[in-house]
This record gives C-alpha cells, sequence and structure tokens, in this order.
C-alpha cells in the first residue's frame, strides 16, 4: 500500500497579508506565480513582487494578477522593470520565456518563467481599495523606466 503524500501550506502563509500604507514603492521581481484565469482561456501571471530599499517594509510583497488579455498593463509593467515587450507575429509577448515542467509540460502552473525580469527592479504606486468587505493593497501605478518612452501609460489603475 503506497504511503498518502500530505499537502498543505507553509505556516507563515496563515497569517493576513500585510496592508502596506498608500505610497511609492522599489520593488523587485522575483517570478511569476502563473495559472489559468477562472473565466475564459486567458492567463493570470502573478507576478511576485517585493518591496526593496525600504527601512521598515523592505519584503513585503506587493500583490497583483496581470491577466493576459490586459496588454496594455503588461506593457505597464514590463516597463517599469525597464524592459520592453517582444512582438511575435500578431502578439506582443513578455520578455523571456516560461519552461515547461517535464512531467506535465501543458500546465502553464507549473512551468517556470526565465528571463530578464527575474530580479529587475521598478517603481509602484500602492493604493487600497476594498474588496469583499476588506481593505487590500493593489497597484496604482507602474511607473516607466525605459529612457524616452512615448506610450502613455496607466495613471489610475483600480
Amino acid at each position: 500500500m503506497a504511503t498518502p503524500v500530505r499537502l498543505g501550506a507553509p505556516k507563515d502563509s496563515m497569517e493576513a497579508r500585510k496592508l502596506l500604507p498608500i505610497g511609492k514603492y522599489t520593488v523587485q521581481c522575483d517570478g511569476f506565480a502563473q495559472k489559468k484565469a477562472k473565466k475564459g482561456d486567458s492567463i493570470n501571471y502573478n507576478p511576485k513582487l517585493r518591496v526593496i530599499n525600504h527601512p521598515t517594509l523592505a519584503g513585503e510583497k506587493v500583490y497583483t494578477s496581470l491577466n493576459q488579455g490586459a496588454g496594455f498593463i503588461l506593457v505597464d509593467f514590463c516597463h517599469m522593470l525597464g524592459h520592453k515587450m517582444e512582438e511575435v507575429g500578431d502578439d506582443i509577448v513578455l520578455p523571456g520565456g516560461f519552461i515547461p515542467n517535464g512531467a506535465d509540460p501543458q500546465d502553464v502552473s507549473k512551468m517556470t518563467y526565465q528571463g530578464p525580469l527575474q530580479g529587475a527592479v521598478g517603481e509602484v504606486l500602492v493604493g487600497i481599495n476594498q474588496y469583499e468587505n476588506k481593505d487590500q493593497n493593489f497597484i496604482k501605478q507602474y511607473f516607466c523606466k525605459i529612457p524616452g518612452c512615448q506610450i502613455k501609460h496607466s495613471a489610475e489603475l483600480k
């Protein structure tokens, strides 16, 4: 008889997310926790962002989902990290790529990002809004690092 595999979650994931004060933060991209969206065939990239260079909040996570269907936000995100989206045929794609897992190559959630966004640093404006009667952080604006950029970036994301 096979031994059952026990699944769970890290103890630190049981704590409520820390609410960051409204403000501008320097963040580092530590990769993605991508998965298929609940509705439709799109992907939520779920970048792993954390605050750096802050005296009291360094290491705190900043959450955002970045749905594949909202290309303008993907452009804002990449530009915030100092990189441009790449054109492939009629599509624009994140620079770098997602390496499939050998055991399950079709499962997007098991792919690993490799590319220039990994470890890249940029600045965001964090706001607070209500979701299901709870305050939560959201990224209100991504600040572009592309020199001479002529794209009109979003300034009031919700």
